[in-house]
């Protein structure tokens, strides 16, 4: 049996490997992580998800306040442990301000979820990329995208590495980049406003995915 590039697969293996789901995901980030640890809760032992991130620290990450309701979310993906006590700091509130004057008071002391907590991001994040590695994601740090194409499979990324480029095939792709955006605004669409274009390029994208069979390929088709 061949493969969709002509390279011979033998026997149960070879197989196994052409029903494999591959999700990739672009960002390690709590929004990418998050989307990982959902994934492997409901997924089957066929499908592979990777997570490829630039190395920690080439961008700074201030501290950050998370609010009460936060945890039940974190507890559902079986992810409290990673607000370790010893780390991150309880917080009975907090004050915004966003575009204008105004300072908003978020009051937690009788909020029904609980306490909120000062994080230390990079611990944060950190604990989250160890949580989802040992629930069998795959983490692949200090890759950038460079280049997106579609095939029949999903799509080709490409990568800028330490050692040069490399590419890599999914099935699946999410964008968990941030405003970075950047699987979304290498996606072919002409050139909108930053927010309608990924608004745009979101739908595109899960009206593309919507045209393979999930329930075949592992993952719940809902």
């Amino acid at each position: 049996m061949a493969d969709g590039r002509g390279a011979r697969v033998q026997g149960a293996d070879g197989l196994r490997a052409c029903l494999m789901l591959n999700v990739a995901i672009i960002g390690a980030g709590p929004a990418g992580v998050a989307t990982a640890l959902s994934i492997l809760q409901c997924a089957t032992n066929d499908v592979v998800v990777t997570l490829y991130y630039r190395r920690p620290g080439q961008r700074w990450t201030v501290g950050e306040t998370l609010p009460p309701v936060a945890y039940g979310e974190l507890n559902r993906l079986g992810a409290a442990s990673v607000l370790r006590p010893d780390v991150h700091l309880p917080c009975a509130g907090s004050l915004s301000v966003w575009s204008t004057e105004e300072v908003v008071a978020n009051d937690f002391l009788l909020d029904p979820h609980g306490t909120g907590y000062h994080l230390n991001r990079e611990q944060f994040e950190a604990g989250l990329r160890q949580l989802v590695l040992e629930r069998g994601a795959r983490l692949c740090p200090e890759h950038t995208l460079r280049q997106v194409h579609a095939n029949a499979k999903g799509y080709q990324l490409t990568f800028h590495t330490a050692k040069g480029d490399v590419a890599t095939e999914a099935d699946f792709v999410v964008d968990a980049s941030g405003q970075n955006a950047g699987f979304a605004r290498r996606l072919p669409l002409p050139p909108f406003s930053a927010a309608v274009w990924e608004s745009v390029g979101w739908r595109w994208a899960m009206r593309r995915a919507a045209t393979t069979p999930l329930r075949r390929r592992g993952l719940p088709n809902r």
